[in-house]
């Protein structure tokens, strides 16, 4: 749900192209906090940019993520005027309604499944 409502305030806000990058970026890594560790650990020990190999989260949760970032964005862009409590209120309808993923509805490669009603 977090990464709906987050979609959803900042779709609302900035509009719906630079939060479906950010969103892209942020997915396409493990944790922005491990990554820069990462990346850091790996310059100061010699290495070049393009040897760093920077981890990745599972394709399952990325599928899952990115699905509830659409939904979000949705919400957002459908809802110009609403506030943080509506858009809230409006990750939760979609939550009831069975619109958000959960892990469970992707598979191994990040695709939906067949039997994910949604």
């Amino acid at each position: 749900m977090r990464h709906a409502y987050w979609s959803a305030m900042n779709a609302r806000d900035l509009g719906e192209e630079i939060v479906k990058e950010i969103g892209d970026v942020h997915e396409d890594i493990s944790t922005p906090d491990m990554a820069m560790r990462q990346i850091n650990s790996a310059l100061r020990d010699g290495a070049s940019e393009k040897d760093i190999n920077i981890p990745t989260q599972p394709a399952s949760e990325k599928g899952m993520d990115t699905w509830n970032n659409s939904i979000g964005i949705k919400i957002g862009l459908d809802s110009p005027d609403a506030s943080d409590e509506e858009l809230w209120n409006k990750v939760m309808g979609a939550w009831d309604a069975g619109d958000l993923g959960v892990l469970e509805n992707f598979d191994e490669d990040g695709n939906v499944k067949e039997d994910f009603s949604h």
